[in-house]
């Protein structure tokens, strides 16, 4: 039968390194339309490198009806610093559409790269609840970035996040934001 919820906890994914142009995906999480619930915990992510040029590396990368993402580390993950071409480094990826997504409590530290980063990405297409809560995103070098990026007909509720000591690194960029309800 199909696997209705994905929980991926207490995990250690650190050192990996990829030199090729393709993405790096170091947890992927979801996708599967019979798919209803992905958590993400207590999952330690670091020290992992994308030299390659071209192509994106995502830290976690997750998608269902209902997304957790909670006390996770990713911390000093790094994409090819020397390449001409313009490259994406993500702490939390969001594939799907989910009605119900919490990123919560996580530490997003020591992103590394030319190109794009980002702490939190997050766009929906459909009508749906964001909780972004807690989430500490700190220590952007190189590239500019955004410590969460949501765009999408949501009701979105962010609290007490620590985002940014980096020039280069923007907070949040939304184009709906709502203080309404929790997920």
């Amino acid at each position: 039968g199909a696997i209705e919820k994905l929980m991926l906890d207490s995990n250690r994914i650190a050192g990996n390194t990829h030199a090729g142009t393709s993405n790096m995906y170091l947890m992927y999480a979801g996708g599967s339309a019979a798919l209803s619930k992905v958590e993400a915990v207590r999952n330690t992510i670091t020290g992992n490198s994308k030299s390659g040029s071209g192509g994106a590396m995502y830290c976690i990368y997750a998608g269902a009806d209902s997304v957790r993402v909670f006390r996770n580390q990713l911390i000093d993950n790094s994409i090819c610093d020397t390449s001409t071409i313009s490259q994406s480094l993500y702490g939390y990826y969001n594939i799907a559409n989910p009605r119900c997504e919490t990123v919560d409590s996580n530490r997003i530290d020591g992103m590394r790269g030319k190109g794009n980063l980002y702490g939190i990405f997050s766009q929906t297409i459909s009508r749906a609840y964001k909780y972004f809560r807690g989430d500490t995103i700190v220590g952007f070098s190189l590239g500019g970035g955004y410590g969460i990026n949501q765009s999408s007909d949501t009701v979105c509720i962010i609290t007490d996040c620590l985002i940014g000591d980096s020039d280069s690194l923007y907070g949040m960029t939304a184009i709906t934001i709502n203080n309404s309800r929790y997920c």
